[in-house]
């Protein structure tokens, strides 16, 4: 009896059997999280340059797509795609960037497309991730740009909430 105890106790913690990382924020919904900074946050954190970070994936119109020509869902695709958004303080626009994110640990490592930078996500519960810069962000269309996101001194990391699809329209 004890050895049928163990057996289902291995069974139940095998990552096999565990759910793919950050699976309940992106699957087959649309799912955006964003943060937008106070400007008192902003007045105590002189030497933060974002003042407003968004991510957004839907599924029906991201790849990977199958065989069947439809998109792949994520935990079964083998990443995800996910449109990066961010507002530094001197800049009127938002800039914006396509990402691929893929499981990696117990969060997902991500990049952007034309070798614009790598980011990181982590679970930090139901309706909340934790967004990291490994180092530099570039937005710049597939060609030759300007870095305007360097993860120092204080943009390193993002708590985002999620929030309704209604606001994950692209922003203007």
């Amino acid at each position: 009896m004890r050895g049928i105890a163990l057996s289902c106790l291995v069974l139940l913690g095998s990552p096999a059997l565990a759910e793919p990382p950050l699976s309940r924020h992106f699957g087959a919904e649309q799912s955006c999280y964003e943060r937008v900074y106070s400007d008192s946050h902003l007045a105590q954190h002189p030497l933060q340059r974002v003042t407003h970070i968004r991510l957004t994936h839907d599924a029906k119109h991201s790849g990977p797509f199958g065989t069947d020509g439809k998109p792949m869902l994520y935990p079964d695709a083998p990443e995800i795609v996910v449109n990066f958004w961010v507002a530094l303080r001197g800049y009127p626009d938002m800039y914006n960037a396509t990402g691929f994110c893929w499981p990696e640990g117990d969060g997902m490592g991500c990049g952007l497309e034309c070798d614009g930078g790598q980011f990181s996500l982590e679970d930090r519960g139901p309706d909340q991730i934790l967004l990291k810069i490994n180092n530099e962000i570039y937005f710049h269309d597939c060609d030759e740009g300007e870095e305007v996101l360097t993860a120092e001194p204080d943009d390193k990391s993002f708590l985002m909430t999620r929030v309704e699809s209604s606001l994950c329209a692209l922003p203007e």
